[in-house]
């Protein structure tokens, strides 16, 4: 289960930066990016117990 929250979270975290870059000068993620990665992230804590 770790590992695939990792892979996932990760993914996801790269889509979030690439899409709020411009020509990679900066990976900026949106708050509303930010809240999705945070209920993934709770998502994944809750299923691990």
């Amino acid at each position: 289960m770790k590992a695939l929250k990792t892979e996932m979270l990760g993914r996801a975290r790269k889509v979030a930066e690439a899409a709020g870059g411009i020509l990679g000068g900066s990976f900026k993620i949106s708050s509303n990016e930010r809240a999705v990665l945070l209920k993934m992230e709770k998502a994944f804590s809750s299923a691990s117990r």
